[in-house]
């Protein structure tokens, strides 16, 4: 089929090092209007390497100085702009938006996902219905579905499954080896903020906040509760099951301590 999108800009081409390779790229050049992100024909458009990584039929587009190359590609409405790299094997879909200085690597983001500022996402799935994310955030060999989450300032979220309806995860936030939510039973209404640490964690949870410095690990069950301080929870065999519940200070729970927990609660903490 041949392409009555846009052409390459063979005089504008220009040598690249991304991930310490030399490439060689080119200018994309409007052959016709795209009027969903007011492109006419005739304007330059982003860096490529050739045809195969811009939909030659959608209305996606490339931007700026953006550079996509290898095995990457930008396909239905999706756009990518400023100074922002796409590279390794990516896919950019939906109504997915890459911006300013952020770069997907190796990673599929598909959906209404934005991200901005200094976003690193590397051997990641990010799916899902309003996804913004914004600051300086990296997202490594983890899967993130949502629907109106934000994350924003610089979390640090490698090595895990998220699958979160309503949340937001911001500020100086580390989620690492964590299990949150499933992909029939999402998380809803989880806050996770400030400098709040999240390892090797479980967690089903719905009108939870957890914040200040507070350390979890474990395998957890939250229903309405604050977790803020410098609270640790880390738990090595049991569940554990708190419901309306909030917990500040200097505070640790664990298997050794659980049952005085429960009964200064009075509600049932853990189940085996």
């Amino acid at each position: 089929m041949p392409n009555e999108k846009y052409e390459l800009a063979y005089e504008t081409m220009t040598m690249f090092e991304i991930d310490n390779v030399e490439r060689k790229m080119y200018r994309i050049r409007a052959l016709r209007d795209i009027p969903e992100h007011g492109v006419k024909k005739g304007d330059f458009g982003g860096w490529v390497e050739d045809e195969s990584t811009l939909s030659m039929t959608s209305s996606a587009w490339i931007f700026d100085d953006a550079k996509v190359c290898e095995n990457s590609y930008v396909i239905d409405n999706a756009t990518v702009r400023h100074y922002a790299k796409v590279y390794g094997l990516s896919a950019i879909c939906g109504n997915s938006k890459i911006e300013h200085d952020s770069s997907v690597f190796d990673s599929h983001v598909q959906g209404t996902v934005t991200m901005r500022g200094k976003c690193i996402v590397n051997n990641s799935i990010v799916q899902g219905g309003d996804i913004t994310m914004t600051g300086f955030i990296e997202i490594e060999n983890s899967t993130i579905f949502g629907d109106n989450v934000v994350i924003a300032g610089g979390p640090v979220i490698k090595n895990s499954q998220m699958f979160i309806f309503d949340g937001t995860i911001k500020d100086v936030v580390r989620i690492e080896s964590c299990t949150i939510g499933a992909r029939k039973n999402e998380v809803e209404n989880l806050s996770v903020l400030e400098n709040a640490r999240l390892e090797t964690l479980s967690l089903h949870a719905e009108k939870v906040t957890i914040g200040g410095y507070a350390l979890l690990s474990g395998k957890m069950n939250l229903k309405a509760c604050s977790i803020n301080d410098f609270v640790s929870i880390s738990t090595s065999t049991d569940e554990l099951n708190l419901s309306h519940t909030q917990l500040n200070g200097d505070m640790r729970i664990d298997d050794d301590n659980a049952d005085h927990i429960e009964q200064m609660y009075r509600i049932p903490l853990r189940h085996s």
